[in-house]
């Protein structure tokens, strides 16, 4: 077994990759709860259900708040007390079956059971990427399963009935546990071929790359050479003039073309200063009004009061400005692009993120891991270097970019930047 400092510092990444599945969840076992505890409370006045749905409800929207805005990386102390958050979240709803299991009536016996197959089921279809989580999951499932023979036996039952139900649920127990690792192993088996996948889809990404750059570069550099050539052999100022221009524009094309591998490599070079969010967007935004039209409009919330950023505004508003095109092409008969920035501690410290949406079309699942590789590319008439540039931007930058995409409901990139530290006070 990996002792604590194998697993210290605690990556939070398969965690907060699950939200949108929590978040879906949410709306659909909350509702579906709460009609299960009014219909109890209708026919058999068990008002104390009532409270219980309350808190339960409670405890579980925080735990997907403070999911939602985990660090990448936890310390012993954060580790401990999201080990305690999620411990307390699965008692709060598996606790509820020794309730049930406490009022010693058939029916009620079958409403303790639901719960606790509920439970195993919501492990078995959102938990199993983080071994973490269901690891505390198993310990809450578990624990009630071990306790709710000690409720049938305090509730008179004989001591062979209730070491037959206990033989039972330890089955049942064993069965879960065997299936939740059977899973786990399946879906890690699922990861490592689809990893497989995307490195060959790199290297073919990378064959591209080498493919196009000397096709467009043979083309461009036939452009300039024959210009030249032919303005050697002109008669007429205003002819060489033009075969002059002509050679000109190719060579700035090229130099362009080398600007975006350059970002997608990481290699650009940044002319960083201290800068505020409230900046970067007023020198973006008469750009976006030029090129979005009629049909799109950029919706945000205030910005304000936000911390400094120490990067090259110019690649940023690049960046947004590529991101906001994107997101107009995703809805072609028009629509608003959400845009909004906030503070976090997404990076681990003191980070402010940025996000914008759509509620286009979206990105399909196979084509979801294959967006930010050059020269691929979803529209029709890309060069599929603009995701890519975005990326190796907001890397090179310090930072990281977050894609996710549900199709036909749109997608949302987050970007998050290091903030500038507050300057200390002069004594």
């Amino acid at each position: 077994m990996q002792g604590l400092g194998n697993v210290l510092p605690f990556h939070t990444r398969a965690i907060k990759q699950m939200a949108p599945a929590r978040r879906l969840e949410a709306r659909l076992r909350i509702p579906f709860l709460g009609a299960a505890v009014l219909g109890l409370w209708a026919v058999y006045g068990l008002s104390e259900l009532l409270i219980w749905y309350v808190l339960r409800s409670a405890i579980y929207f925080l735990f997907l708040y403070v999911v939602a805005r985990l660090p990448d990386r936890l310390g012993a102390w954060g580790l401990g007390g999201l080990a305690a958050l999620v411990l307390l979240d699965g008692y709060a709803y598996t606790g509820l079956a020794l309730y049930l299991w406490w009022l010693n009536e058939p029916i009620f016996y079958a409403f303790a059971m639901g719960v606790v197959v509920s439970s195993m089921l919501t492990v078995t279809w959102i938990r199993t990427d983080s071994v973490f989580l269901w690891s505390m999951d198993c310990i809450s499932i578990g624990t009630v399963l071990l306790l709710i023979p000690v409720v049938h036996h305090l509730n008179g039952a004989p001591v062979l009935e209730t070491l037959l139900l206990a033989g039972l649920l330890v089955l049942v127990f064993i069965y879960f546990g065997l299936a939740i690792w059977s899973i786990w192993h399946a879906r890690r088996d699922s990861r490592r071929v689809q990893e497989v996948e995307i490195q060959r889809a790199k290297s073919d990404a990378f064959g591209k790359i080498a493919g196009g750059m000397a096709h467009d570069f043979n083309n461009l550099l036939t452009v300039v050479l024959g210009n030249i050539e032919l303005s050697r052999l002109a008669q007429h100022p205003g002819e060489r003039a033009q075969l002059i221009e002509e050679a000109e524009t190719a060579a700035k094309r090229g130099a362009e073309m080398i600007r975006q591998l350059l970002a997608f490599s990481r290699k650009a070079r940044l002319d960083t200063r201290c800068v505020e969010v409230t900046e970067i967007v007023a020198g973006v935004s008469p750009l976006i009004g030029s090129v979005l039209g009629q049909k799109h409009r950029v919706n945000h919330a205030p910005i304000d009061n936000l911390p400094s950023l120490e990067v090259d505004m110019g690649k940023v508003q690049s960046v947004l400005l590529e991101l906001i095109l994107n997101a107009r092409d995703a809805m072609p008969d028009g629509g608003e692009i959400f845009f909004e920035a906030w503070s976090s501690e997404a990076l681990g410290g003191p980070t402010v993120s940025m996000a914008i949406e759509d509620k286009g079309e979206g990105i399909s699942p196979d084509a979801l891991p294959l967006v930010f590789e050059p020269f691929f590319s979803t529209k029709a008439n890309a060069t599929g270097l603009g995701l890519p540039m975005v990326k190796g931007i907001v890397e090179q930058s310090g930072g990281r970019i977050d894609l996710t995409s549900v199709l036909w409901q749109g997608t949302r990139v987050t970007m998050h930047f290091p903030a500038v530290p507050p300057a200390a006070p002069t004594a």
